[in-house]
């Protein structure tokens, strides 16, 4: 059997949230067809360069010894992909099985549930909703000469 080629690294946060998620995520994530390893990491120091391909979970939330900046410099400097988790508890689980479902790899796996879709918000031009994407499309249907 051939090595995985990515890993998924539990990274920020509590030890004692990192493992509960690790124990929530690690029978969900061998069911995949190849299976990345958990890794996990309480301080930017702790990230491994020869991990293959990480995508990281960043416990962006709770008693956390690093602050959240200093894991997006480290990450950055990396150029490892990342997604920030908020959240304690059941939330912080249904937060990163949101987050898995949405990677192609992981696809269809039990106990991977999508976020529904939201529909979009207010479509109609407007000039006062302080929406930024609302403000992007008025400006951009705006036409000079």
């Amino acid at each position: 059997m051939t090595s995985p080629t990515w890993c998924i690294v539990l990274a920020g946060g509590p030890a004692q949230a990192q493992q509960a998620l690790a124990m929530h995520l690690a029978p969900i994530l061998a069911q995949a067809h190849w299976a990345p390893p958990l890794q996990l990491a309480l301080s930017p120091d702790q990230l491994a360069p020869h991990w293959p391909q990480p995508w990281v979970l960043l416990m962006g939330a709770g008693d956390q010894g690093v602050a959240l900046p200093t894991w997006r410099e480290a990450l950055h400097q990396r150029q490892w992909s990342y997604q920030v988790l908020y959240g304690q508890g059941s939330d912080l689980i249904a937060q990163a099985t949101h987050a898995l479902a949405r990677d192609a790899r992981l696809k269809g796996l039990p106990g991977l549930t999508a976020r529904p879709e939201q529909a979009p918000r207010w479509r109609g031009p407007c000039e006062r909703c302080a929406d930024p994407g609302c403000e992007h499309r008025l400006f951009s249907q705006l036409q000079i000469g």
